[in-house]
């Protein structure tokens, strides 16, 4: 299932996390193999994606479904670099204007499983 935008891999990896959590183990679950955008809003709807301490989900692994929406700027910044005969090793935060939109495109995808982040407005 690696690499599948479907919803059925979606299923898949919800069916198999629901057959994990019916065993009671210690510990919380994170599902991996056929995560994709529609995981988290999946798990959410069925209650699952819960803190990871009352054991429920606690994460997502995103393999393809994470470095996708990155890869046009990693690709980018390769390209820079192969460019840049002088240039040490690649790195995006060398790169102000590559790095905003990965951060960006990755903040997309933990917003869709943690929420958006509260941040505090003053420091003591």
């Amino acid at each position: 299932m690696s690499g599948d935008l479907g919803r059925g891999a979606t299923r898949a990896a919800v069916r198999l996390a629901q057959q994990v959590l019916a065993l009671s183990l210690p510990g919380y679950v994170q599902p991996a193999g056929g995560t994709n955008a529609y995981t988290a809003s999946k798990l959410t709807a069925l209650g699952l994606l819960v803190p990871p301490r009352t054991g429920g989900i606690g994460g997502i692994a995103y393999g393809s479904a994470a470095r996708s929406p990155l890869t046009p700027y990693l690709d980018a910044l390769e390209d820079r670099w192969l460019a840049d005969a002088d240039a040490d090793s690649p790195k995006l935060e060398n790169c102000p204007d590559l790095l905003a939109h990965a951060i960006t495109a990755a903040q997309a995808l933990v917003t869709s499983l943690k929420g958006q982040p509260e941040f505090a407005t003053s420091v003591d």
